[in-house]
């Protein structure tokens, strides 16, 4: 916005790409922002504002009201990315957890289970999202460290068996299943296997 708007010829006509992320491109959020403050101003009917915002405030003015826009569109697309996290988890399979077991389980227990269906624990792309590291990735594989990828989808974690115990005791599980109807004998009916022509 300094360049554009400055006075000089030669400083306006400088083509000066600010570089950013893969998501975010900065002319574009400066954009939307200038846009959405002027729409707030001529849609609030109060022409004296419209007319002050496009002719009569400074250019410092102006730069601060832009950098308020796109921080407040930031924090509203964050804030939105949040709230929306529980939409991944309306397709996993449901756990019946009974009270008794409740009152049975460790409280650390708990605390665990309910951040990790409202997806707010502590995994590197969480830390990243609230602004405490800056690398989401895994230290391992280098892949992005979201929860699924920490406790079960880390390629390089399986190789060296982190997940043997947890991946054991579903392959169990899943082998009792099997092994449970496998046993359980079928029922054939006594059903005639072809029924004579002329009603015999």
């Amino acid at each position: 916005m300094m360049l554009r708007d400055s006075k000089d010829d030669k400083v306006k006509e400088a083509n000066v790409d600010v570089r950013t992320g893969r998501k975010w491109v900065a002319k574009t959020a400066v954009e939307d922002a200038e846009s959405r403050l002027r729409h707030r101003h001529s849609g609030s009917g109060n022409i004296r504002a419209t007319w002050f915002w496009q002719h009569s405030a400074d250019a410092r003015y102006r730069r601060e009201l832009v950098q308020q826009e796109v921080r407040r569109g930031q924090e509203d697309r964050q804030v939105r990315a949040v709230s929306m996290k529980y939409m991944k988890w309306e397709m996993a399979r449901p756990r019946k957890i009974s009270w008794h077991e409740m009152w049975r389980m460790d409280g650390q227990k708990i605390s665990f289970l309910l951040r990790s269906v409202y997806d707010v624990l502590p995994t590197p792309t969480n830390l990243t999202m609230w602004k405490l590291i800056e690398d989401p990735s895994c230290k391992l594989c280098g892949k992005p460290a979201n929860l699924e990828h920490v406790l079960s989808s880390c390629r390089t974690a399986l190789k060296d068996g982190r997940y043997t115990w947890s991946h054991d005791q579903v392959l169990r599980e899943i082998a009792a299943v099997l092994d449970t109807q496998r046993r359980k004998k079928t029922k054939i009916e006594n059903v005639p296997k072809f029924i004579k022509g002329g009603g015999e």
